[in-house]
C-alpha cells in the first residue's frame, strides 16, 4: 500500500525504579556500529551496559527506554550530521519510513545509517556527505528498519576540527 504522504511500507525488524528521575537505555558492546557508508558486519549485538536519560525530556520526547538502545556510528557518509565515533539513540519503535528521517536499517551488507528519500513511490537509502563513496541505493525487500535515529552526540577532542555550526 502506498500513501501519497508517507510513501510505500517497509518491514520492520528487530528499566528504572518509579522513584527514579531516569531511564535507562541499552548501550550496545563498542563492536556494534551502525555503518555511515557500507555495511558492517555483526559478530554479535551484546549489551555493553546501559545510559541513563532524564524521564522527564524521554517523555517529552515520546520515548520509552525498553523501545531504545544506543549505538556507536562509524564512517563519514552522514557528515556533516553524524560523524565517525558518534553514539545514535535509536527508538524501535518507530519503523514506519519518514521522508528526510534518518533511520538505522538492517541490510544484508550489515547494519547501516541513512536519511531515507522518497522517489518514485520507492524508498532510498541516501548518504548526506556528497563526497561519499557510499550515495543512494534503493532500499530492497531484504532490508529491514531497525528504528528511527532521534538523538545523537559526540565528544569533542581538543584540536579536532568540529562542524561548523549553523
Amino acid at each position: 500500500m502506498t500513501d501519497e504522504r508517507t510513501g510505500p511500507r517497509v518491514p520492520c525488524g528487530d528499566s528504572s525504579s518509579p522513584s527514579d528521575p531516569y531511564e535507562y537505555v541499552r548501550r550496545y558492546a563498542d563492536d556494534v556500529r551502525l555503518a555511515a557508508g557500507s555495511g558492517t558486519p555483526v559478530e554479535n549485538e551484546n549489551v555493553a551496559g546501559h545510559v541513563a536519560f532524564r524521564r522527564d525530556w524521554m517523555r517529552g520526547q515520546g520515548l520509552r527506554a525498553e523501545r531504545c538502545s544506543l549505538v556507536g556510528v562509524t564512517g563519514d557518509s552522514m557528515e556533516p550530521e553524524l560523524f565517525d565515533g558518534d553514539s545514535a539513540l535509536v527508538d524501535h519503535s518507530r519503523c514506519d519510513p519518514v521522508e528526510g528521517g534518518i533511520f538505522a536499517l538492517r541490510t544484508l551488507e550489515g547494519p547501516l545509517v541513512k536519511r531515507l528519500r522518497l522517489h518514485d513511490e520507492r524508498w532510498w537509502a541516501s548518504s548526506d556527505n556528497d563526497a561519499s563513496e557510499n550515495g543512494s541505493h534503493p532500499l530492497d525487500s531484504d532490508d529491514r528498519i531497525i528504528g528511527r535515529v532521534v538523538w545523537w552526540a559526540r565528544t569533542i577532542v581538543e584540536g579536532e576540527p568540529q562542524p561548523a555550526s549553523e
